[in-house]
């Protein structure tokens, strides 16, 4: 991970809603941050994603808050925390053995969170181009509908996550 990358994510140590410490920043995008954190109470490790659209917003002065980069792109941040919101809303309704469990979602410092289970293994992205041929049907077909371990997340920009052992 590059040392922007870093720098627009949150820092080590950063508590959010009194209960999740960042460990570590794991993936960025163009919408979202994703952290691995410790649920202070439970003592479990979890993994958070962050609402973030870097073309719209930036950190704060304190490093924390998230606002957005011009007064003029306020709608449209709205908007997409509003398509953020309803992704968190959908996923705490899902109930299948390959996606990663919903935990909890949350508004703080300006933004959106969602808080998801952790499953160790690879991203989507790093399976993929790991592979020299890619069937799309069958790998949607056995990560969906099969009962795997190995977890491919966060998946950008998207509504699922997959847990999926190593193919």
């Amino acid at each position: 991970m590059g040392q922007v990358e870093r720098e627009r994510g949150l820092k080590k140590g950063t508590i959010l809603q009194k209960a999740y410490r960042i460990k570590k920043i794991i993936s960025t995008s163009e919408l979202s941050n994703v952290y691995v954190v410790y649920h202070l109470k439970s003592k479990r490790t979890l993994i958070l994603k962050e609402f973030f659209p870097q073309a719209l917003a930036m950190r704060d002065l304190d490093h924390v808050k998230v606002i957005c980069r011009r007064p003029s792109l306020k709608t449209k941040f709205d908007r997409l925390l509003d398509s953020f919101w309803h992704e968190a809303s959908l996923h705490k309704e899902l109930n299948h053995p390959t996606i990663i469990g919903y935990i909890d979602h949350f508004a703080e410092n300006g933004t959106g969170y969602l808080v998801v289970d952790y499953c160790k293994g690879k991203t989507l992205d790093a399976y993929v181009l790991a592979q020299t041929e890619l069937d799309l049907g069958a790998f949607l077909h056995q990560t969906v509908l099969g009962n795997r371990k190995e977890h491919f997340a966060p998946m950008k920009h998207s509504l699922i996550w997959i847990c999926h052992e190593a193919m």
